[in-house]
Formats: structure tokens, C-alpha cells, sequence
């Protein structure tokens, strides 16, 4: 029973992690702003800088400025990327 489980439970994270990137915001102070990024997806590395400067730029529009420009990224944990925006006007 338990290596029924086991083995659900590791197909549903398969899955889970060949679905696209998601930008998730870890950190906004009006100047500057994270995004996070999963690296386990069936996406290229510039799409999910794409999306993580779209998101960014969504972001920084929402205060007085006007684009964001990466400055950074660091691994933040296994299989996750930390970019850095500031946001300019």
C-alpha cells in the first residue's frame, strides 16, 4: 500500500514540474523587485527570463516607473532562480 502511494505521489510531481514556468514575486520595495523561477520546465531559459521581465515590468508599472532591467540571478534553492529588477523610468 505504501509504495502505491509513494509512486502516485512521485508521478504527480513528474508532471507537476514539466508544466511552464511560473514567475512568482519574492520580494517588491518600489525600486527594485525578485522574481523566482522553477528551472524544472519544459521551457528554454531565455522563455523563462521572458516571462520573468514581463512579470517584472507588470510589477514596476504598478508603482511610478516605468520598465524593469535585470540587473541579476542567483540560485536560490534547488532548481529555483532568483532575478533581480530595478525599476526605472
Amino acid at each position: 500500500m505504501f509504495n502505491i502511494r509513494f509512486l502516485a505521489v512521485l508521478a504527480v510531481a513528474a508532471l507537476a514540474s514539466c508544466g511552464p514556468a511560473v514567475p512568482i514575486v519574492s520580494d517588491y520595495n518600489g525600486d527594485s523587485v525578485k522574481i523566482q523561477m522553477n528551472t524544472l520546465h519544459s521551457e528554454g531559459e531565455e522563455v523563462a527570463k521572458a516571462k520573468a521581465l514581463a512579470e517584472a515590468t507588470s510589477i514596476c508599472q504598478r508603482g511610478h516607473s516605468k520598465k524593469a532591467e535585470m540587473v541579476s540571478s542567483r540560485v536560490v534553492m534547488d532548481y529555483t532562480v532568483e532575478y533581480l529588477f530595478l525599476c526605472l523610468n
